[in-house]
C-alpha cells in the first residue's frame, strides 16, 4: 500500500510522469498529493479513485496550477471533497475530456455548473450517487 512517503519518492524520481493511478490510495493524504503536484506538471491522467483522505485543501493546491495537458481526472469516491474545491476543476483543467466524480457526496449543482461551463471539451462526466445534484445541473 502506498503512503505519502512512497508518493514523495515517485514525485522526486518521475518528473516527466504523464499518467498516475492512485486508486484505493487509502493511506495517502494531502501531503502526498502535494509532492506530486509540485513535481509532476505534465500529468495527462490522474486517478484518485477512493483516495478518501484527499480533502478540499489538497484539491485546491492541485487546482492552483493549470494543467493544460490533463484530459482525464478520476475523483470517484473522494467523499471529503466539496463544492469549494470541485468548482475550481474547470479553471485548473480546461482541456478535460473525462471527469469521474461519482460518490462525491458533497457535490452540488453549483460546482457541476461551474465545471461544465469551463470545460468545453468534456465528453464524459460521471455523477453517480452524487445525491445533492438535481435536474438543474
Amino acid at each position: 500500500k502506498i503512503t505519502d512517503i512512497g508518493l514523495h519518492q515517485v514525485a522526486l524520481s518521475c518528473k516527466e510522469l504523464r499518467y498516475l493511478y492512485l486508486s484505493f490510495g487509502f493511506s495517502v493524504t494531502d501531503e502526498g498529493f502535494t509532492s506530486i503536484i509540485n513535481s509532476c506538471d505534465k500529468l495527462e491522467t490522474l486517478s484518485l479513485e477512493l483516495c478518501n483522505k484527499l480533502t478540499d485543501d489538497g484539491l485546491m493546491i492541485l487546482a492552483a496550477k493549470v494543467y493544460p495537458a490533463m484530459s482525464n481526472l478520476n475523483l470517484l469516491g473522494c467523499t471529503r471533497l466539496s463544492d469549494e474545491s470541485l468548482s475550481l476543476i474547470g479553471t485548473a483543467f480546461p482541456n478535460l475530456t473525462s471527469l469521474l466524480m461519482g460518490l462525491c457526496v458533497k457535490l452540488t449543482d453549483d460546482a457541476v455548473n461551474s465545471i461544465v461551463m469551463k470545460c468545453a471539451q468534456l465528453q464524459h462526466i460521471s455523477l453517480s450517487y452524487c445525491t445533492r445534484i438535481s435536474d438543474n445541473a
